[in-house]
């Protein structure tokens, strides 16, 4: 098993690191996950959320919401990169782990630390592909099983773009995310799968499915989520919305179940609770720019 790359020898390195390579502010990606018990089928975009430190090293951080009926929440990651390479923190190890590597050879094997275990796979080839309006490096990698045997799952790695399945051919396979640490793709009973929608940036994009992607072109990233106030509730909340300029197309409020029980086009200001019992709620709200995010309300 090749060692992983922990903070000791990525110190012994840091002045030659030229910095973020990958991951500038501008680079917006979207994924939709479907699957398990409840039958989800929701977007989600990953967005830059601010410049951080760890261990001396400039770092992105990196903020998302997991959009689950039943329990929405935000997740975050830690990202560096040097020219080929990235890395991501992990908090067991406290160190920065190497993700990506496009400076490996044929044959080499990558392994990312993950909450269970270690995400491994092995670079079956190298090339450069026209990837939209972008020119970008591409790895086509097998996964390892964690008994160390070959599997049967291949899949592609974009440079600055992450791992993407494979969009370059028609009915590509469900199993892609940016960070390789969050979710393994494997299928599991009441598992989720995530697929690749797009990716933009002001160098360029690739929308390999741009009727399902909610992305647009623009040198402004998406900036604070949106909030709701106050939450808890009593008959009426506000959304908070990241920019004075955004406006919410639709929101939809369904219960702790996930059963739906009222609506609201093109709302004003104040959204009104007359008539529903306390309780705990979800929010889901949709932008005029295709964003969509959920929130959890509690109502007194």
């Amino acid at each position: 098993m090749k060692k992983l790359l922990l903070l000791s020898s990525f110190l012994l390195f840091a002045s030659i690191l030229h910095g973020q390579t990958w991951f500038a502010p501008d680079y917006r990606w979207s994924f939709n996950i479907s699957g398990g018990f409840a039958g989800i089928d929701e977007d989600f975009e990953v967005q830059f959320d601010k410049d951080t430190t760890i261990h001396g090293l400039p770092c992105r951080k990196w903020a998302y919401q997991i959009p689950f009926p039943w329990a929405p929440h935000t997740a975050y990651n830690f990202t560096y990169s040097d020219g080929p390479r990235t890395f991501i923190y992990s908090p067991e190890l406290d160190s920065l782990v190497k993700m990506y590597d496009f400076s490996l050879p044929v044959g080499a094997q990558v392994q990312v630390p993950r909450n269970t275990g270690v995400f491994t796979y092995q670079i079956e080839a190298n090339d450069q592909v026209a990837a939209g309006n972008l020119t970008l490096l591409r790895q086509y990698v097998r996964y390892i099983n964690p008994n160390g045997q070959s599997s049967n799952w291949y899949f592609y790695i974009l440079e600055k773009v992450g791992m993407v399945g494979d969009p370059f051919n028609s009915g590509f396979p469900g199993c892609a995310f940016v960070f390789l640490t969050d979710y393994e793709c494997g299928s599991v009973v009441d598992g989720f799968d995530i697929k690749f929608l797009c990716f933009s940036s002001t160098e360029g994009g690739f929308f390999p499915n741009p009727s399902d992607c909610s992305l647009v072109h623009s040198q402004t990233p998406l900036r604070a989520m949106v909030e709701l106030f106050p939450n808890p509730a009593i008959d009426q909340f506000e959304i908070l919305l990241p920019d004075p300029s955004d406006t919410a197309a639709r929101v939809s409020l369904s219960d702790a179940r996930g059963l739906h029980v009222k609506n609201w086009v093109n709302p004003s200001r104040s959204c009104k609770l007359d008539g529903l019992p306390a309780g705990v709620y979800f929010v889901e709200i949709e932008l005029e720019n295709g964003l969509k995010c959920i929130k959890k309300l509690q109502k007194w």
